[in-house]
């Protein structure tokens, strides 16, 4: 779980850091904030969520990102 805003750093730019390890490639990767780049985060098949979000939401998404193949 990655928040896009962080200092120095955006969430995409962690995510391709993360994904370049091929240990790490196969992880899920949940990005989460107001200002979602949702072109880019397709563009990585990167599951995002709009704050503010619903706690149900949130858990639905979580549990689907784990269980799937």
């Amino acid at each position: 779980m990655l928040d896009y805003l962080l200092p120095g750093i955006n969430g995409v730019q962690l995510s391709d850091r993360i994904r370049a390890d091929n240990a790490l490639q196969t992880i899920p990767i949940l990005m989460i904030s107001a200002a979602l780049p949702s072109h880019e985060l397709e563009q990585r098949g990167i599951i995002g969520l709009h704050k503010p979000f619903e706690v149900d939401e949130f858990l639905h998404t979580t549990r689907d990102l784990i269980t799937s193949p």
